[in-house]
């Protein structure tokens, strides 16, 4: 690298430069196994890298000389994964040199992976709770609390039990940091299917973020499936609130999943609201009455 490239250095990819060495020394090494084993177990498992440019380009470079000096030596190897839902045969080649797949998991799964001349597997096992009412959750005393409020046509508010059809709604999320200076702080807050985040393009409609001390957030994104709010930088611990305004769009009953609180670089350091259910009633079956 040139001189003024060196902060890529950073985060050597000493993996890769291994498995690269070894299939040019000795590519029947069963220390090359050992060395995409280990490629395999440090790639990100949110970013599905490996940390930065340089490092993703070694590492690239590196499994493709090891599939050219290599696996071109013996036959596809063909895996057999075997399940509690049966048996499943295939064969990784030039045309389908990867597979992926998915298989319900319950209390007691098992599974048995066998190949014909050997394969590297990742395993990711991934489950949704039942739909049922969830409790907060706080870890190393970060808290997130939300609540629903309806806003009357006169300004004033309001506690918001049953929403209607056409109800605005300001939605406050209450963070209690416990420490000073955190960095990089994600607030993800999912909206219930009825409801749609007003457009802050509007100034009158905007989130707003209501500070006691000097927190800013630095970005915030309303989507069609939540709302998202960035704060790069929170110098002081406290209890802080941000709000939003939605619209009741449609009816129905709904479950809003949990908000969460979340120190971005540090996933372990997180918080959960409770979730909320709503019921609206239907307009035209009101009128109809």
């Amino acid at each position: 690298p040139r001189k003024g490239d060196r902060h890529f250095m950073s985060s050597e990819p000493t993996a890769a430069h291994r498995l690269l060495a070894l299939v040019n020394i000795d590519p029947e090494s069963p220390d090359c196994d050992e060395a995409i084993s280990r490629i395999i177990k440090s790639r990100g498992r949110r970013s599905g890298h490996w940390g930065n440019t340089w490092s993703n380009a070694w590492t690239v470079f590196a499994l493709g000389e090891y599939a050219r000096r290599v696996e071109t030596l013996s036959a596809p190897p063909v895996i057999t994964l075997e399940t509690d839902e049966g048996r499943q045969q295939f064969t990784l080649d030039d045309k389908s040199p990867s597979r992926v797949l998915r298989v319900p998991l319950h209390e007691g799964f098992k599974a048995r992976a066998t190949t014909s001349t050997g394969g590297f597997a990742r395993v990711n096992l991934a489950s949704k709770p039942a739909l049922a009412p969830q409790q907060a959750v706080s870890s190393n005393g970060l808290q997130i609390l939300r609540r629903y409020h309806r806003v009357l046509p006169d300004g004033k508010e309001e506690r918001l039990d049953q929403p209607a059809v056409g109800d605005l709604v300001r939605v406050e999320l209450q963070v209690t940091m416990p420490r000073d200076e955190t960095v990089y702080l994600v607030i993800d807050d999912p909206l219930p299917s009825i409801f749609e985040a007003v457009n802050t393009a509007f100034a009158s409609q905007a989130g707003r973020l209501e500070q006691e001390n000097d927190w800013e957030v630095s970005h915030e994104e309303l989507r069609d499936d939540r709302v998202l709010f960035f704060i790069d930088s929170l110098p002081r611990s406290g209890s802080y609130t941000v709000s939003y305004h939605a619209r009741v769009t449609s009816a129905g009953s709904v479950v809003a999943p949990p908000a969460k609180v979340e120190a971005m670089y540090e996933p372990e350091f997180f918080a959960l609201s409770a979730s909320h259910k709503f019921t609206t009633p239907n307009p035209l079956h009101t009128a109809a009455r």
